[in-house]
């Protein structure tokens, strides 16, 4: 009897494979590949399809580090999340000559996601927070190349669960084998399947190495002139919100397509607010999605995705679904396979630390001046030579008055007041030498103090930059309001976009009102440099290349600081940033 309900049950399961299955349409590689190069790499799928990923090189071959992995990440222009700092960029496998990671070429698509998981699950995932199911269902099964999004975090992570045990059981020889550069008995492990970290991500999409040097717009913005974004992503301007079916805009240099625009790609780390710093929060998203404005695009940009959000109307933690949100795939291996392979690396680490750590950044932000810290430190060698010298002064008195109590002989006398007048002398000159420690302190500590200012003010205006950017959404959203009030008068099926978008001008004005606390905060800040330093902090802003947005904060920026000086209250600043914009 048992065996016979196991019979039926695997029966029902590969007839549920094949109806999924049957949903493909020829060519299947539209639905995974459809710009083919000489160079993929492919991994084999259920139901005939394929994963196709890219190889991209890092530098070096040293497993610890190598100077030629350091790199510039960040921007900044950008938002405060995106503080500009030096790392170093590593490998997950190694081919005897060089490190690379492998990065899927495309976003991960609907076929691709039913192929592993079933037509069932995708239902339930996409049609969970939808009130006409089936409509939903229909629109979005239509385009089946399309990258797979409003699909739960847990959910996400079961995908590549499930497409790892079914190649490790089918086609285990198809992965990339774990690293080793010897070619010990181990190096035939298979790698396994994973979402990228943000750096693998980053790097890649800054367009990585070619011929073992950066590409030279791997410090830009963008790995592209920011021009001719329609050739490379789908965004607001030519997507206005609708996905997209893969392959259809240019790849980046390593030929990976889509890593701006269409969906934002979740990554393997928590949210930090400084990379490596600070709160964790929920997931981080990359690379904009088909509702960013084209400005808003750049290598750097980073984004938090709640793996549960609060819902306003069942007043719970819901798991959060979203439909502007992807994955891309990459291979990784593990460090540590066996008790050799950590007796190879604990010997190559020592010669690491020796010779290279000390030349690479250990997470050192470029946003660290410093100027502060010299200028301390001379301050404390001029405080101990003085020190010295008060001390030196106490022996040489003490010894004047024993030579004039105990000298026989004026020729004694003369000759100890000439020595002491030679050691008075070298006293001066070392006091000449203080005051020039000393000078070259205040320099130092100025620089600081200026740097410092300079490092303050930016921080308020691009919160105020921010601030500008909401308030300008909420202008929108409410004139959108007004229409869509209009037309629910006519047609009632228009309710729940007024509802929706009401929601969306609420959570805008509370992400305003949040942007204001943390602009009222850096202004403190400021109020705690001399206007001097201040002064030079905005000039330099001044000198800045801006947009018409931009240029609109600083004058608000000048007045609010000295309002701040002066204790006047400023309850009335957000009022004014609202007329401004």
């Amino acid at each position: 009897m048992k065996q016979l309900i196991t019979l039926i049950t695997l029966l029902l399961s590969s007839l549920s494979t094949y109806a999924d299955c049957n949903l493909l349409q020829n060519p299947k590689s539209n639905y995974y590949n459809p710009k083919p190069l000489s160079d993929d790499i492919e991994l084999p799928m259920p139901c005939d399809l394929k994963m196709v990923f890219r190889k991209i090189i890092v530098p070096g071959q040293n497993f610890w580090g190598d100077e030629k992995r350091i790199i510039k990440i960040g921007d900044s222009s950008g938002d405060m999340f995106e503080i500009p700092l030096k790392t170093s960029i590593n490998g997950s496998f190694y081919d005897s000559k060089q490190w690379a990671n492998y990065l899927g070429k495309y976003e991960v698509t609907k076929a691709q996601f039913i192929a592993v998981m079933g037509i069932e699950i995708f239902k339930a995932e996409v049609t969970a927070v939808s009130k006409n199911k089936i409509d939903k269902f229909n629109r979005s099964i239509n385009n089946l190349a399309e990258p797979v999004s409003e699909v739960s975090w847990p959910i996400f992570q079961e995908f590549i669960h499930k497409y790892n045990l079914w190649l490790f059981e089918n086609h285990p020889s198809a992965l990339p084998k774990h690293f080793e550069a010897k070619g010990s008995r181990y190096n035939q492990i298979p790698g396994f399947l994973r979402l990228p970290t943000e750096l693998e991500w980053e790097y890649a999409a800054r367009g990585g190495v070619n011929n073992g040097k950066l590409v030279a717009e791997f410090d830009n913005r963008l790995p592209f002139n920011a021009n001719k974004i329609n050739r490379y992503a789908w965004y607001l301007k030519n997507a206005k919100h609708n996905l997209k079916r893969i392959g259809l805009k240019k790849p980046n240099q390593q030929g990976l397509h889509d890593i701006f625009g269409n969906v934002q790609e979740l990554t393997a780390n928590l949210f930090l607010p400084e990379h490596w710093l600070g709160k964790p929060g929920g997931l981080v998203a990359r690379g904009g999605d088909s509702g960013t404005e084209a400005e808003q695009f750049r290598s750097s940009s980073r984004k938090e995705v709640e793996i549960y959000n609060w819902d306003n109307d069942s007043k719970k933690m819901k798991i959060r679904r979203s439909y502007a949100t992807g994955i891309r795939l990459a291979i990784g291996s593990n460090i540590i396979v066996n008790r050799d392979s950590y007796a190879n690396l604990q010997q190559e680490h020592q010669q690491y630390i020796n010779k290279i750590r000390a030349k690479l950044p250990v997470s050192t932000t470029l946003a660290n001046t410093p100027a502060a810290a010299g200028a301390a430190s001379s301050l404390q060698q001029v405080t101990d030579t003085i020190s010295n010298l008060e001390q030196k002064n106490k022996q040489l008195i003490t010894k004047l008055k024993k030579y004039q109590n105990i000298a026989a002989s004026r020729q004694q006398i003369q000759d100890s007041n000439q020595k002491l007048i030679n050691r008075l002398q070298e006293v001066t000159n070392e006091l000449k030498t203080i005051n020039t420690q000393i000078s070259q302190a205040e320099q130092k500590l100025d620089l600081g103090l200026t740097e410092g200012a300079k490092s303050k003010v930016q921080d308020a205006w691009v919160y105020g930059v921010l601030m500008g950017q909401e308030i300008i959404r909420i202008i929108v959203l409410n004139k959108s309001l007004v229409k869509l009030d209009e037309l629910a008068k006519m047609a009632t099926r228009h309710q729940a976009k007024v509802f929706k978008t009401r929601d969306k001008i609420v959570e805008r004005e509370k992400y305003l009102k949040e942007l204001f606390v943390a602009y009222v905060e850096k202004i403190e800040k400021i109020s705690g440099y001399d206007k001097r330093y201040v002064k030079i902090a905005i000039n330099s802003i001044k000198q800045r290349k801006q947009t018409i947005r931009s240029r609109k904060v600083l004058p608000l920026l000048e007045r609010h600081i000295h309002a701040y000086n002066l204790q006047i209250n400023f309850d009335k600043w957000l009022q004014e940033f609202k007329l401004a914009f």
